[in-house]
């Protein structure tokens, strides 16, 4: 189920597709300001990991297991 709104959920982690991600939009923040995740991660097809802003960051997909 959902974590109780207020309550910190686990990781906000939504997908970037084939492109490399973009900075992290305004609907990510509107979602993680409800959820409050203890993390915000952008899953990316690419084969590196790296800050995409400043609570944000972008995961290679290959690398997600080893979170």
């Amino acid at each position: 189920g959902s974590p109780a709104r207020g309550r910190p959920a686990g990781d906000a982690i939504p997908a970037a597709g084939a492109r490399p991600p973009r900075p992290a939009s305004s609907t990510i923040y509107s979602a993680c300001e409800d959820l409050k995740p203890k993390r915000k991660l952008v899953v990316h097809g690419g084969d590196e990991s790296f800050p995409l802003a400043r609570d944000v960051e972008a995961v290679a997909l290959s690398r997600i297991a080893e979170l």
